[in-house]
């Protein structure tokens, strides 16, 4: 492609057939959807790619803006690493009935400089509660039901994960936290456990 001026790059991720797409994005008829990534030239799976193939579409782009014509290149189904999926299998019960603590940073990605504060989470009887690390204080608590949180990684920030508590019948106060994981493989764990957590029947 003579007198090149750029390339574009487009990373995308096939979706599960009972899913719903990103507010705002369409489904390919092949059935992915674009990925919103602050830099095209890599992209890290996470573990919501988890069972899903990647597809990575380029383009180049000629000096004068004309366009050539794409190439794509659609990747294996991913899987989650035996050494993660057993740490989940031992967190699950270790957190909801052994009294297991995630120890976490508080992040707040619209505030550049933050100091991040500590947080736990802990699970008691059939609540999850986020508490201060230094005090132990309860800052918010929800019961366990179904759906009670949606839990996902932060696609350009490696450890960086959100927490959605949900509005339930049992829960009226919805509220979201966004934290930060000593490791994106302690992330991923931490993310598994409490999906697994969150999905039990109230």
């Amino acid at each position: 492609w003579r007198g090149e001026g750029g390339t574009i790059i487009q990373w995308c991720k096939e979706m599960a057939q009972d899913e719903l797409p990103p507010s705002g994005s369409a489904v390919s008829p092949d059935g992915f959807v674009l990925l919103s990534v602050r830099d095209p030239l890599c992209y890290q799976p996470t573990v919501d790619d988890y069972d899903r193939r990647i597809k990575l579409l380029i383009t180049p782009v000629r000096a004068d803006g004309a366009q050539g014509p794409t190439y794509q290149h659609i990747m294996d189904r991913l899987t989650l690493p035996i050494r993660t999926q057993d740490e989940v299998v031992r967190c699950i019960p270790e957190f909801r009935m052994r009294g297991a603590t995630f120890l976490l940073a508080l992040a707040e990605p619209a505030r550049p400089g933050f100091q991040p504060e500590n947080r736990r989470m802990v699970c008691q009887g059939k609540e999850i509660k986020v508490q201060m690390a230094e005090t132990d204080r309860t800052e918010f608590k929800v019961k366990i039901c179904k759906g009670c949180m949606l839990v996902t990684a932060h696609i350009d920030v490696n450890r960086m994960f959100e927490v959605v508590f949900c509005a339930t019948k049992h829960n009226s106060q919805p509220r979201t936290y966004t934290f930060l994981a000593d490791s994106i493989r302690s992330r991923d764990v931490i993310i598994l456990t409490l999906r697994a957590v969150s999905n039990q029947e109230d």
